[in-house]
């Protein structure tokens, strides 16, 4: 055991006792957290609703909807446990978004009137 004593080895392993979170504390969840459950549904219900043509690829409730939900998850990133891929993934995804709802603005502004999207 790496130039330990045996008795040291027996005698660190009969101490240990792993232990288990208080009852407390034990259903706790960080608000970061709730950020980030927030973040995943908003990006896989606004994925879905795509998917089944409740919306628009281009319109603003989809590209909000992500921006949102990557935002959600960038809190849960900051404040828990960082991860750097994912955080730049989320913040492409939001910068993308922010884009698409500036885009749509403007193409709606610029509209003729009585045009509508399709």
């Amino acid at each position: 055991m790496g130039g330990q004593c045996p008795h040291c080895v027996e005698h660190s392993r009969a101490s240990y006792t792993p232990s288990l979170p208080d009852k407390e504390n034990a259903m706790t969840i960080e608000w970061y957290n709730w950020c980030g459950y927030a973040g995943v549904l908003l990006v896989v219900l606004a994925f879905l609703l795509l998917q089944v043509q409740k919306l628009h690829g281009n319109g603003w409730i989809y590209q909000l909807m992500n921006v949102l939900g990557a935002v959600g998850l960038m809190l849960s990133l900051v404040f828990g446990t960082f991860n750097l891929p994912a955080f730049l993934m989320e913040l492409a995804w939001a910068l993308i978004g922010i884009y698409g709802i500036v885009f749509s603005q403007r193409r709606r502004r610029d509209r003729p009137r009585g045009e509508t999207d399709a």
